[in-house]
């Protein structure tokens, strides 16, 4: 099993990005879970600070960090924000 992180302070558009593995686009818009599916999201507190996808193209596990903007603006809420990249609220 591959493991890759994607910071996606980094990335330039509205948060799609390949897979490093095989190239397949991940993208927010996709709650389809064709492509990935959400296997863990962790939160420390109220701050969301990673999240673990798997690439259903070729079974890579891909780290998502970097929600500090996401924690700046709602840390309190983290728990009712429904964020595009997910189907339901994160839980705690």
């Amino acid at each position: 099993m591959k493991k890759y992180k994607v910071n996606l302070s980094n990335l330039d558009g509205e948060g799609e990005f390949s897979c490093p593995k095989c190239g397949i686009i991940i993208s927010p818009e996709d709650a389809t879970e064709e492509k990935y599916s959400i296997l863990e999201p962790k939160v420390k507190e109220t701050t969301l600070e990673e999240v673990e996808l798997l690439c259903n193209s070729c079974g890579s596990h891909i780290y998502l960090t970097g929600f500090s903007l996401l924690n700046e603006i709602a840390p309190v809420a983290i728990n009712n924000i429904k964020c595009t990249l997910f189907s339901s609220p994160i839980k705690t």
